[in-house]
């Protein structure tokens, strides 16, 4: 077997056993729904954005970090309408297909297995791709979403949720105290790596919590599988097309960047839609609500299975 096919698996499995893991605790009713919310909370709000925030402090900005933004955003943007073309073309019955055709759970799944494959020192180029579709998923897909369910959950649901969002702070802060420098040469003995010490520390939680939280809330329901088995192999089969035509072209060739970000690219497409798509439909659809959950499920098992013969490919 190619050498390079092992090193992948290996890093990747043990994400899949953590998954895996997560499921089996399931299985024994070993935690309560409270607790399992309770985890996602502090790897949402603590864990995470303090892994970002120490990705990216000694990361400094540069002005072709706004084309991925803009690139990434145009992408996501202009999936969302493919999903929209598919649903007319083929008659489909089905409001909420474009909503899983675009948008990528970077921050649940795509951080795990980025940084379990290539080391936290490259996981701000992964992070950099993911800001452009993260902005789309909160100031376009979710305010459409909530349009779409009729639940007048407010106006703040775009801009706010945005900038409220605990993943997207830490990336920023952790730029800005790159680009000055802050920690620069900061040596044991001193008060500024004591805290990065301890970010550190809140951001080893990240990978295994996220790991568990996931394997305990895959769900498979048989009502609608073949629907969502369907949504996701027209994602995976996108996303390895894109991966193929695009990467290299506009991150080498246009933006003369590593090959890792590539990598970080293919990584994102391959990922499921945003695990906060059920939270903001209507919970009366219950057919519609199942579907989006099966297909997220699915997806999540999907990825896990293509991921590794992607990178090997790329």
């Amino acid at each position: 077997m190619d050498p390079q096919y092992l090193t992948i698996t290996y890093k990747i499995l043990p994400v899949i056993l953590l998954i895996a893991g997560g499921k089996l605790l399931d299985q024994f009713d070993f935690l309560s729904s409270g607790t399992v919310e309770g985890v996602k909370k502090i790897v949402v709000n603590i864990g995470l954005p303090a892994l970002l925030f120490t990705a990216f402090s000694s990361v400094r900005f540069q002005p072709k970090y706004l084309a991925v933004f803009a690139f990434m955003f145009g992408l996501s943007t202009a999936l969302f309408f493919l999903g929209k073309l598919t649903v007319r073309l083929f008659n489909l019955e089905s409001r909420v297909l474009p909503f899983l055709i675009t948008g990528f759970e970077a921050g649940m799944l795509g951080y795990p297995i980025f940084q379990a494959t290539f080391g936290k020192s490259e996981l701000f180029r992964f992070a950099i791709v993911d800001f452009g579709q993260v902005t789309f998923v909160f100031l376009v897909l979710v305010p459409m979403l909530i349009r779409m369910s009729q639940e007048g959950r407010g106006e703040e649901s775009s801009i706010k949720l945005f900038l409220k969002s605990p993943p997207v702070i830490g990336i920023l802060f952790g730029l800005l105290f790159g680009t000055l420098g802050v920690f620069d040469g900061v040596s044991e003995g001193e008060f500024l790596n004591v805290i990065l010490t301890t970010l550190n520390y809140l951001g080893a939680l990240v990978v295994p919590l996220i790991c568990i939280v996931i394997g305990y809330e895959l769900q498979f329901n048989p009502n609608g599988l073949k629907k969502a088995v369907a949504t996701t192999a027209t994602r995976i089969v996108i996303a390895g097309l894109l991966a193929l035509f695009l990467g290299e072209l506009f991150f080498v060739r246009v933006l003369g960047f590593g090959h890792t970000f590539v990598l970080a690219f293919a990584t994102m497409l391959i990922l499921p839609p945003p695990f906060v798509t059920p939270i903001f439909l209507d919970a009366r659809n219950e057919e519609e609500k199942q579907f989006v959950l099966n297909t997220l499920s699915v997806h999540t098992i999907a990825t896990l299975l293509a991921y590794v013969p992607l990178m090997i490919l790329l």
